[in-house]
């Protein structure tokens, strides 16, 4: 499988000329989902944007299908790329079904209406959104407003699908339904999470940052081992026997002090 996104030594200067990213390196076959993990701070949507040209890097070069991100005209990227951000403030008076449509907007200028109608309806109704797609988002509440804007993300056609924190609002059968749904669709994605044991169900491999450095790019049985994570976020990691099923799982405990 051919490698989509090739990520070669990224690094990034803040204002300051302090790094905000040092060195990153990794690549992104098509279909496959990387997790980025690390505490806040780390660097984690600062290097989405940085995926998406909105930041310029100072050091190293993104290629998107062997192109040079920045050698891309915006139109070409906006077809490629979808982004859900972590704060999207959309205008509240919009309804659920013109937000959504706005993800055909990259595609306005060889438009087959028709189309485009039907793979707006197909992203409400991935979502469960049909209910709601008259009401605006102002009307909503905030996991229906997040799970909106996955589907203007979807209908957005997109060959890479860019999510920060996409589970923020959603409870915890909702934020499984969400990442289901997701890895159902078969595009790539890299995805900005906090909870390790989502990550661990949903990623092929794992980026580990800290700082703005890279700590590890591995499959998650290997990067969610303790001696990995322990000095990132002070936690152990344990593989244990489900009491029910017998299944292996991966659970997640703080060290007792003396």
């Amino acid at each position: 499988m051919s490698d989509l996104l090739q990520i070669e030594g990224v690094s990034l200067l803040s204002r300051r000329k302090e790094w905000l990213l040092d060195n990153i390196s990794f690549s992104l076959r098509e279909g496959e989902r990387i997790a980025i993990l690390g505490p806040n701070g780390s660097g984690k949507s600062t290097l989405l944007r940085a995926i998406t040209g909105e930041y310029a890097t100072d050091k190293g070069v993104i290629r998107l299908r062997g192109r040079s991100l920045f050698e891309m005209k915006t139109g070409l990227r906006a077809r490629e790329i979808a982004f859900l951000a972590q704060n999207d403030e959309p205008e509240p008076r919009l309804t659920l079904e013109e937000y959504v449509t706005l993800g055909r907007l990259p595609h306005a200028g060889n438009r087959c209406r028709r189309r485009d109608r039907c793979i707006v309806e197909e992203a409400i109704d991935e979502t469960g959104l049909q209910a709601q797609r008259y009401r605006t988002l102002g009307e909503l509440s905030g996991g229906q407003r997040q799970r909106a804007a996955l589907a203007r993300a979807l209908a957005q056609t997109p060959s890479l699908l860019l999510l920060d924190e996409p589970t923020n609002h959603l409870d915890p059968p909702g934020r499984s339904a969400l990442l289901s749904l997701i890895k159902s669709k078969g595009i790539a994605v890299i995805v900005v999470l906090h909870d390790l044991t989502l990550a661990e169900n949903f990623a092929d491999r794992i980026v580990l940052l800290r700082e703005g450095r890279q700590v590890i790019c591995d499959v998650p049985e290997r990067a969610l081992q303790t001696p990995v994570i322990f000095p990132i976020f002070g936690l152990e990691s344990f593989c244990v026997s489900h009491p029910a099923s017998g299944k292996n799982m991966r659970i997640y405990d703080l060290p007792h002090s003396v």
